[in-house]
């Protein structure tokens, strides 16, 4: 895959897609630097301690049953499954998709002032953070 848009990415909550209510998505991978420096070192050195991956995303808020506020305020304290593919529905080598499990600690249900489209912006922390490159 070379350059592209990123406006095809497929976002599945649970087992729905709600790609047509996400505005933009980040996937953030990230570890711990543990400092394993030793005395005889002239540079400090580490090694890779915890994840602690993380997704962003800005959601279209709806209401409607089997929509994004009623599954996600359905699993608030909970882990709920998030699949994650960069440019459209077939999974492969240059397309591959991140499926993960957040924790949904945090929901806007009405956020926006008068003149703004219903939306809702959060930050789960995430585990089990897995690429696949075949469906």
């Amino acid at each position: 895959m070379a350059i592209y848009m990123n406006n095809n990415v497929v976002v599945v909550l649970g087992a729905t897609t709600i790609s047509d209510h996400v505005s933009s998505v980040t996937l953030n991978r990230e570890v711990d630097a543990v400092e394993i420096t030793a005395m005889s070192d002239t540079d400090h050195v580490f090694l890779g301690g915890l994840k602690s991956d993380s997704v962003s995303i800005e959601f279209f808020n709806d209401h409607a049953a089997s929509s994004v506020n009623s599954i996600v305020e359905g699993a608030i304290g909970t882990y709920l499954n998030l699949k994650l593919i960069p440019a459209g529905s077939t999974v492969s080598t240059s397309n591959p998709s991140y499926t993960m499990s957040c924790f949904i600690g945090s929901w806007q249900p009405i956020s926006g002032d008068s003149q703004s489209v219903a939306t809702a912006s959060v930050t789960w922390p995430v585990k089990a953070l897995t690429k696949s490159t075949s469906a």
